[in-house]
């Protein structure tokens, strides 16, 4: 019997699709029963509770107790340093801020969706850095987009971090005189 090119295909197709449900699909139907979610106004009461335990940490200086805030198989994304997998670049930055500065840093979630077992939600943040040998203080603000998940403990954890500083004033007055019109 003949079959035609573009049949054997489809029928390959409908193979690998039912191989891939077969091994994907099936087995996670046979695991344990999937607990019931939360309802939102519960995951954003803990990560309202999440800021300002992280901002608490901060301000104590507390590293140790600041990298319990990210997942040790952190990603970030910024500008400044690409892309970074894992969370000892914190250690080093925070001991060096904190070893320089009086430093401060407030950020908010906003946007929060629950995807499953993860919470995305963008943010915006101030970070304050005051030369403890003296000077005057620099105020960095930006913005960016976060996906947590939950720790082992059950803590809610920065599994990916991407954010940007937004342009200093001067910059954005230069863009604003480019961009006025004759």
């Amino acid at each position: 019997m003949k079959t035609s090119v573009g049949a054997s295909r489809t029928a390959v197709g409908l193979l690998l699709a039912g191989l891939f449900l077969a091994a994907v699909a099936i087995p996670s139907c046979a695991g344990p029963p999937a607990q019931e979610a939360p309802e939102p106004s519960v995951i954003e009461a803990e990560l309202r509770q999440f800021e300002d335990a992280h901002r608490a940490a901060i301000d104590a200086k507390d590293v140790d107790r600041v990298l319990e805030f990210y997942a040790e198989d952190l990603i970030t994304v910024s500008p400044e340093t690409g892309i970074v997998r894992g969370r000892e670049w914190i250690r080093t930055t925070c001991e060096e801020l904190f070893r320089d500065y009086e430093f401060h840093e407030d950020f908010e979630l906003a946007d929060i969706r629950i995807l499953g077992n993860r919470v995305v939600a963008s943010f915006e943040y101030t970070q304050e850095m005051t030369p403890l040998a003296g000077g005057d203080p620099v105020v960095v603000t930006g913005k960016g987009v976060g996906v947590f998940k939950r720790s082992e403990t059950g803590a809610w954890q920065w599994e990916w971090n991407s954010y940007a500083p937004d342009a200093p004033a001067s910059a954005r007055e230069s863009a604003d005189t480019a961009k006025a019109p004759g």
